[in-house]
């Protein structure tokens, strides 16, 4: 019994909370895998800590809106339904009007020489390679396979730029958000 080691209490309650944590985001994990509708918000916020997007907020205040409505966007449920501004239908809402909508395609186009104004040449590139589901979780602000490898001042760059263009986007579609029963 002597022998038996018994960890401090700051060890200890760093040890039961990234265990707590752990668990958490394995309920959480295992919950959306059955719940195909939420797999983009998985892909943009895959752990249980503040949005990387609220924390950007933080080093830019007067963008605090316009972030916010991009973790507003990122988190809403992939769902079917016609487009009231051209009249496609989709399965995927939110991905149609950023990067589908025929009408939108000015305010969109608009978006994409942003980033490629902000980006490296070679960066801009391969963003632009990634596909569609890859490309709208790296607009509403997640890390995809590409994303890892952008440093983070260029990630920061862009993301701010596209708080820009997106919230100009949002204000293009916030109503056929609402007409499919988005609480926005």
């Amino acid at each position: 019994m002597d022998d038996l080691y018994i960890p401090d209490k700051k060890l200890w309650s760093k040890i039961v909370n990234q265990s707590i944590e752990i668990q958490e985001e394995n309920i959480c994990k295992s919950s959306i895998q059955f719940r195909p509708e939420l797999c983009r918000y998985y892909k943009i916020q895959n752990r249980l800590t503040i949005h990387r997007l609220l924390r950007l907020a933080l080093v830019n205040p007067r963008l605090n809106y316009k972030l916010l409505v991009m973790v507003k966007l990122g988190s809403i449920t992939i769902k079917d339904g016609q487009c009231s501004i051209c009249g496609c239908h989709s399965t995927d809402v939110v991905q149609h009007l950023i990067l589908y909508c025929e009408k939108l395609s000015d305010a969109r186009n608009s978006m994409f020489y942003g980033i490629v104004d902000v980006l490296p040449v070679q960066e801009s590139v391969r963003f632009f390679q990634q596909d569609d589901s890859d490309i709208i979780v790296a607009l509403l602000g997640g890390i995809t396979d590409f994303m890892q490898s952008v440093n983070s001042d260029n990630w920061s760059n862009k993301m701010c730029c596209l708080a820009d263009h997106i919230f100009h986007l949002y204000g293009k579609f916030k109503g056929e958000l609402s007409e499919h029963r988005f609480n926005f």
